[in-house]
């Protein structure tokens, strides 16, 4: 409910003024047509803007969370199809305070939280919504958003280069703290 509001207060805040004055979606190539009609375009178009970066920020750091839990979860399912999945790494660092974790700790209801949050973002801005105009939790399998991947991929294709320039260090970046943090966390707290 939080992301679904969120993003329609988003979409009703976007200005198609300021498209293309500055930072993401700037530059001769970028047209503010490319984005326009749907809500899900419009939400687009509002975080390409200077004015998404609130929100560009909340989905970075959406999306690194999603990318740590099923990178996680994925990990899971492997060391269980290998047998794997109760071996316990025994810690010999000075001051830890559990003798031994997990190779790979299962899913946390946060982690499942987090990808459902990352499914329906994906399925609102791939324009994937119910006949309310709503995004359904339920509405994330990837045949409903490979539907519509080839259009909206040819309408954003001209802001990729800047996306990719200035997202994915920022996500590497969250990442990595991330998974330092939680290694810090699980030896000693």
């Amino acid at each position: 409910a939080f992301v679904n509001n969120s993003l329609s207060s988003f979409v009703g805040n976007s200005d198609a003024s300021s498209f293309g004055s500055g930072g993401f979606g700037s530059g001769p190539a970028r047209d503010a047509s490319a984005v326009e009609g749907s809500p899900a375009r419009e939400a687009l178009k509002f975080l390409l803007s200077p004015q998404g970066t609130v929100f560009r920020e909340f989905l970075m750091d959406e999306v690194v969370k999603s990318i740590d839990a099923l990178s996680r979860q994925q990990f899971r399912q492997l060391l269980t199809v290998l047998g794997l999945a109760e071996v316990q790494i025994p810690q010999l660092l000075p001051g830890a305070v559990r003798r031994s974790v997990p190779l790979a700790a299962p899913a946390t209801v946060e982690d499942e939280r987090v990808i459902a949050n990352v499914a329906v973002i994906t399925n609102f801005l791939a324009g994937n919504t119910g006949t309310d105009g709503m995004v359904s939790m339920q509405g994330s399998s990837a045949s409903q958003i490979s539907a519509s991947a080839p259009e909206l991929l040819r309408e954003l294709l001209p802001f990729l280069p800047s996306v990719a320039t200035e997202l994915l260090p920022g996500i590497s970046e969250r990442l990595l703290s991330r998974i330092a943090a939680r290694a810090v966390r699980d030896l000693y707290i």
